[in-house]
Order: structure tokens, then C-alpha cells, then sequence
């Protein structure tokens, strides 16, 4: 059996800060280890924020292990080398990811009949809850300890850009006519078959697997893309293991169940290994390993999984690749569990100890029979959080639920600053957000304005409604709307503004080409701070050079705050702020003015709700008290 892994890893710097400059990396790679072993090889993948790297499909996890431990040492050894960090889990730990903007391990194994796809695909669905509670790698998110141990698996997102890749969903029970057709049902609507079989592949386990990126032929496999990517590459393997022991066991079987699991993926999302499942639903059939079990603990349902799978373990040879995961299993602790343990009692040491076992202890186990691991209680995940800034995001969303008739402008900005600022208070908006919602044409367009299309886009993601029909109508207006602009005609900043929008929904460099060479050609132009801060931040999400103007813009620091003609200070500096802090900028100064001015502008009712929200989002990095 061939068994290939690839891994999504962020690209950071040393605060753990999501940087776009994943091309430092790649540039500084032979080509011969690009293209590695001519299937694999390490990538950008659809943000500058996110290194790809892609074994060959190896005949065993010995060969698998030495490949994966090769491209990871590569990769480290350039990352450093350009003064930037990687760190291996689902989702960033500061930042509300763009669209696709997760970090997933996906294994592919062979199955070559779609007789064989078909068995294989349906049979580890049955187990999608047993594999999510062991490799959950991601219960922080935006500061803050979430509700799941993966923050990453509990979104959702469309397909907005053609390009982006739809976050995981909940497999469905295929048929012979699914595997016949290609593609899911459910996608006829698109107009290719490439489109159709694409949005067919984003579910946990999936036989509608893509072109080999250099034979174009469709790869005989199916791929299992619900694993958070892991630091490290002992737990890989014990999933790899486990993958190709149910590989093996499946062969047995001539028919698969079609069993209910939303419930026990749910609870293993969320919960990991202190996951409750319910397991009344399979004793019906006798070849399930729970049949007998009186106890729906995930740690012991996963036992009786592991003695289930002894035999094809063995077979296999796979005994000391399964090690890992009974420690965490001994243990009662997955691995969102070291990470809650550590930034909540260690936070310093968080980022350093994330890089330091992405970069140069990957080969070594985390959790050991001997580690101990301390269960945070609910109440002390509980987030504390700067009074000033809190304080003001009440002042917002008390102002405009009061407010009967608020201008789209600051209804939407406004939006945007509670979901990204206080995400907590999310659940008490729906109303507001109806409100926003209701303001969109039936093109997709709000009042066929481009702009607040574009300020619509950063509410629908702030509010995680990526994954509605509406996300997906707005986006495409958006582009079509830039993709036939003439910026000869155009505001610096809203093109900077709008192209940087699309960057965040998936598009690429080669889809905006015009634009961007156009602002590129604005660069030495006088322009004031602020619009060049809107271009600096385009140029960062793309990759392109921003050092010059981003040196300029700091050079124009007037103390402690910037200045405009048209804005004042408070707002102008709190936008440049803001826009900065994509390119890795901080300034403890510019925050402790920002909150000065919130305590003195806000009581003297000096700022509308619009400048309010500027200044509470370039803060939203520093609501959260250390």
C-alpha cells in the first residue's frame, strides 16, 4: 500500500504572528526539492502565510517517516535562514483566519477501483469521530482558549475564489452512482466537471481526489483531510498507521453501515479525548469494536478501537508507530490539551515551545507516559480582557442596538469590530447583523457600492458566515466589479482597499495582475500615510515588495500617532495601525495612545460609531489581557 502525507504549516514570525512571506522560503529551495521526488515536493498554498510540503507516495512508513523528516528539515533550516518561524498546528492562535486560511495534514492512500474507493471512503467515515478525538491540534484561536480542541474544524467556508480550498465537512454515505458520476450531486450546478469534483473533496474523507500536479492524470487514491497538521512526526505516523490498518481491516467486509456520526464528531471536535460519544447505535451491528462496551468515554472507546485494529497492526508491522497515541490514551490527553496547558499556564513560553517543536524537535514525542498534563477548568479558560477596550465595545454594541436608522456604513464597520474585537459577543448581534445583511442586492452588491461590497465581505468572515450562498454571490460581484475597473479613475486606497479584500476570500496574484501593477506605479507618488499604509497591506497579503513605502509610512510617525489633512489623528492613526500590523509592525506606544484617546475622545461623544470601530479593531490584537 502507497501512503502519501501532506502538511499546511504556518509561516511566522517570532511573536507567532502569521507573516505573507512564504515566497523567502521557497526562493531559497533547489528546484530539485520543490519538485520532490517528482510527486511531492513544498509549496506555497493559497496564502503567503501557508508552506505546504508534500511526500512522494511512499511503500511504508519507514520511507514515509524519512521523507517527511527530510522536506521538514529543509524547510526549518530556510525558514531561519530568512529570519522566519514555523509552527505545525490547525489554525494561527492570534488571528480570525482568512477563507482557507487553516492548517490541515491530509493522507492519501491507494485505492485503485472505484469498487475500492467506494468501500474505503465509506468504512473510515464510520470512524471519523475516533481519528478527529485523537489529532485535535488547535483549541486557540483570536487570543483565546476556544469551545473546540479544533478551532480549525469548526469552520466552515465556500469555495468564493475557485481557488481557495472549502474547510471540512462531515462526510456523506456514498454510493455506486457517486463514484460513476465523479463528483457529488449536490455540485451539478457548477459548469465544469474540475469544479464539480472539486467542491466534492472537501469533506473529512473523500475518493474525488485531484490531477497529480505533474502527470495531470487523477490520482488513484482517497484522501483523509480531517487531521490538524502536528508539530510532530510521531503522531503523524501513528495516524498513518491507523490509516492503513483500516485500510486493511475493510477488506473483510462486503458491505459498509451507513451509522450515524454528526453527534460523536461534534463531541470529538470539541472535546478530544474527554469526548462522551454515543455508541447505542452500534449494537446492532457485531463487527464494530464498541458492540459489548457499556462505557461511551472516548479514551476507552479508542482502546477497544486499537484492539479492534491489533491484527492489521501487527500484519503491518506498525506496533512502534501506534505508541504515540496509546500515551495519549494512558494519558487521557490529546494534544489540545498540552497546548491549552501550556498558554494558559506558561503563555510566555507558548510561541517558543510551538516553534522549537515544529522546527527542531519534530522527530520526538510530545506527550510521553511520564508528562504531566493538568485539565483546565472551564472557568479559568475563561479570557480576561482590557477594561478600556471592553468597555467600548459595549459603548458600540449598545449604540447601535438603540439606534433605529443607522448609516450602512456604520452599521457594517461597526459589525466588523465586535466579531473580531470581542467575538464573544457575536451571539447577541443576529438582529444587527439581519439588519447588515438585508442591505445586499440581489446581485450580491450593497447599494452597488464596491466599497461597502468589500467592508461586507470582512463582516460575513468576522461573523463566520463563509459558508453561505450569500458569501458566495458577493464575492464574485466584488471581483467581477475590479476585475473591469479603470484605477486610472479610481482612489488609491479603495483599490488598495478592495484588492486587499479579495486576497482575504482566496484570489490570487495572477487574478488582479492589473491592479497591483497599477498600485505598484503609485508608490512614489505623494500620497498621504494612511493610503499608502492600504497599499503596504495589499502588498503584503500578495507577497510583493512593501519594505520602501512601509519605511515611509514609519519614517511619518509623528511621536506616538500619525497626522492627515483630511482625518484626525485618533482615526487616521488607528487605520495605519491596523494596516501595518499585517507586515509583523508593533508599537506598545501607538497602543497606549490609542487606548489614551479612547478614555478621553469617546466620553466627549468626539468619535461616530465608524471611528470608534477603527480604533477598536487596531487594537483587537491587544484585547486580550497577558
Amino acid at each position: 500500500m502507497k501512503h502519501g502525507v501532506e502538511q499546511e504549516i504556518q509561516v511566522v514570525n517570532q511573536d507567532g504572528r502569521l507573516v505573507y512571506e512564504v515566497e523567502k522560503i521557497l526562493q531559497s529551495i533547489p528546484q530539485t526539492k520543490k519538485q520532490y521526488k517528482t510527486q511531492g515536493g513544498i509549496y506555497k498554498d493559497v496564502y503567503n502565510s501557508q508552506l505546504e510540503i508534500s511526500t512522494a507516495a511512499a511503500r511504508d512508513l519507514d520511507e514515509l517517516h524519512n521523507q517527511l523528516v527530510e522536506l521538514r528539515t529543509i524547510v526549518a533550516e530556510k525558514a531561519r535562514n530568512n529570519n522566519l518561524f514555523l509552527i505545525a498546528t490547525g489554525a494561527n492562535h492570534l488571528l480570525k483566519p482568512n477563507v482557507g486560511e487553516l492548517f490541515a495534514e491530509q493522507h492519501h492512500i491507494d485505492a485503485i477501483s472505484k469498487k475500492e474507493k467506494l468501500r474505503l471512503s465509506n468504512f473510515i467515515r464510520m470512524f471519523t469521530p475516533e481519528l478527529f478525538a485523537i489529532s485535535v491540534n488547535s483549541p486557540v484561536g483570536q487570543g483565546r482558549i476556544t469551545k473546540w480542541k479544533s478551532y480549525r474544524a469548526s469552520i466552515q467556508s465556500m469555495d468564493a475564489s475557485e481557488r481557495v480550498n472549502p474547510n471540512i465537512k462531515q462526510s456523506p454515505f456514498l454510493g455506486m452512482e457517486d463514484l460513476e458520476r465523479g463528483f457529488l450531486e449536490k455540485f451539478s450546478y457548477e459548469p465544469t466537471f474540475e469544479k464539480k469534483r472539486k467542491k466534492s473533496r472537501y469533506y473529512d474523507v473523500s475518493p474525488f481526489t485531484q490531477k497529480d500536479r505533474y502527470t495531470h492524470e487523477w490520482k488513484p487514491t482517497i484522501e483523509i483531510r480531517l487531521f490538524d497538521t502536528q508539530p510532530s512526526l510521531p503522531l503523524t505516523l501513528s495516524y498513518a498507521a491507523i490509516v492503513e490498518a483500516l485500510s486493511e481491516k475493510s477488506k473483510r467486509f462486503k458491505k459498509v453501515p451507513n451509522i450515524e456520526i454528526h453527534y460523536n464528531r461534534s463531541q470529538a471536535i470539541e472535546r478530544g479525548l474527554q469526548a462522551h460519544f454515543i455508541i447505542d447505535h452500534c449494537n446492532q451491528f457485531s463487527f464494530l469494536p464498541y458492540q459489548k462496551s457499556d462505557c461511551s468515554d472516548a479514551h476507552v472507546i479508542l482502546n477497544l478501537f486499537l484492539e479492534w485494529l491489533r491484527d492489521e497492526i501487527q500484519e503491518l508491522g506498525y506496533e512502534k508507530y501506534i505508541q504515540p497515541i496509546k500515551n495519549m490514551i494512558q494519558q487521557r490527553r490529546d494534544l489540545a490539551d498540552w497546548q491549552i496547558d501550556l498558554y494558559q499556564r506558561k503563555r510566555k513560553e507558548y510561541v517558543p515551545t510551538l516553534i522549537e517543536k515544529t522546527m527542531d524537535d519534530f522527530d520526538k514525542e510530545i506527550i510521553s507516559h511520564t508528562l504531566d498534563i493538568e485539565l483546565i477548568k472551564k472557568e479559568e479558560k475563561e479570557t480576561k480582557l482590557d477594561p478600556i477596550i471592553q468597555d467600548h465595545v459595549t459603548i458600540l454594541i449598545n449604540e447601535i442596538k438603540n439606534i433605529h436608522r443607522v448609516d450602512s456604513r456604520e452599521l457594517i464597520s461597526s459589525l466588523v469590530a465586535i466579531g473580531e474585537v470581542l467575538p464573544e459577543k457575536k451571539t447577541t448581534m443576529d438582529s444587527s447583523v439581519r439588519q447588515a445583511l438585508s442591505l445586499v442586492e440581489p446581485d450580491g452588491s450593497v447599494k452597488n457600492n464596491a466599497y461597502l461590497t468589500a467592508y461586507l465581505m470582512e463582516l460575513l468572515i468576522a461573523f463566520d458566515k463563509t459558508d453561505e450562498t450569500l458569501f458566495e454571490q458577493s464575492s464574485s460581484w466584488l471581483f467581477n466589479k475590479i476585475k473591469h475597473t479603470d484605477y486610472s479613475k479610481g482612489k488609491v486606497w479603495l483599490n488598495a482597499y478592495i484588492l486587499g479584500i479579495l486576497k482575504r476570500i482566496g484570489y490570487e496574484k495572477k487574478d488582479v495582475e492589473p491592479g497591483l501593477q497599477w498600485l505598484e506605479r503609485q508608490v512614489d507618488q505623494e500620497i498621504e500615510p494612511w493610503v499608502l499604509a492600504y497599499v503596504v497591506n495589499t502588498f503584503t497579503v500578495y507577497g510583493l515588495p512593501k519594505d520602501k513605502p512601509l519605511k515611509k509610512i514609519i519614517n511619518e510617525l509623528d511621536g506616538n500617532h500619525w497626522s492627515s489633512q483630511v482625518i484626525d489623528d485618533t482615526s487616521v492613526t488607528a487605520l495605519i495601525y491596523r494596516l501595518l500590523r499585517n507586515t509583523g509592525y508593533q508599537n506598545e506606544n501607538i497602543v497606549a495612545w490609542l487606548k489614551n484617546q479612547l478614555n478621553h475622545k469617546r466620553i466627549r461623544g468626539k468619535l461616530s460609531l465608524h471611528q470608534l470601530s477603527l480604533v477598536l479593531r487596531s487594537l483587537s490584537e491587544d484585547v486580550v489581557a497577558t
